[in-house]
């Protein structure tokens, strides 16, 4: 189970080792979005954040 964040229901991955976390959204029943966030150096893409879909196959 997530946390509720603004009246949501999110879940945050942390990795050992590195300053990154990748926090999930659910936008269907098949669907997460995700976005990473941490250390500017390591996380961010051309001075911006880096947002992924997952999916269920």
């Amino acid at each position: 189970m997530g946390r509720r964040v603004t009246g949501e229901v999110t879940a945050t991955m942390v990795y050992d080792g590195r300053p990154v976390f990748d926090h999930f959204k659910q936008v269907d029943p098949d669907t997460l979005m995700g976005i990473m966030n941490g250390r500017p150096e390591q996380v961010l893409d051309d001075g911006h954040f880096y947002y992924f879909l997952l999916e269920r196959t």
